[in-house]
């Protein structure tokens, strides 16, 4: 056999090795990206929002403990500031 074909079976070896390897490694990427897509729709806003309703959790216990230590505080002023938050959207009912 000639070294011509040696080389040249060898090339096209190689170039067809590397095309798999490009067909292999796009599927592989577009994989990843569905499952980082997954993971943001089904897991990171679910975080995101259990975040805010701590937050809030966190407002109205401000509020309440205001109340309860500072006997100047009348009812009507916390009514006012849980309707405060209320209106801004901080709180659902």
């Amino acid at each position: 056999m000639k070294i011509r074909n040696k080389l040249l079976i060898g090339f096209t070896a190689l170039m067809a090795i590397l095309i798999v390897l490009t067909f292999v490694s796009y599927e592989r990427l577009n994989s990843s990206n569905k499952q980082i897509d997954q993971m943001y729709q089904e897991r990171y806003l679910k975080v995101r929002f259990t975040s805010a309703v701590r937050g809030e959790v966190n407002d109205i216990a401000k509020v309440l403990a205001n109340l309860l230590l500072n006997p100047n505080n009348s009812i009507s002023a916390a009514e006012g500031d849980l309707k405060e938050m209320k209106d801004r959207g901080m709180v659902t009912s």
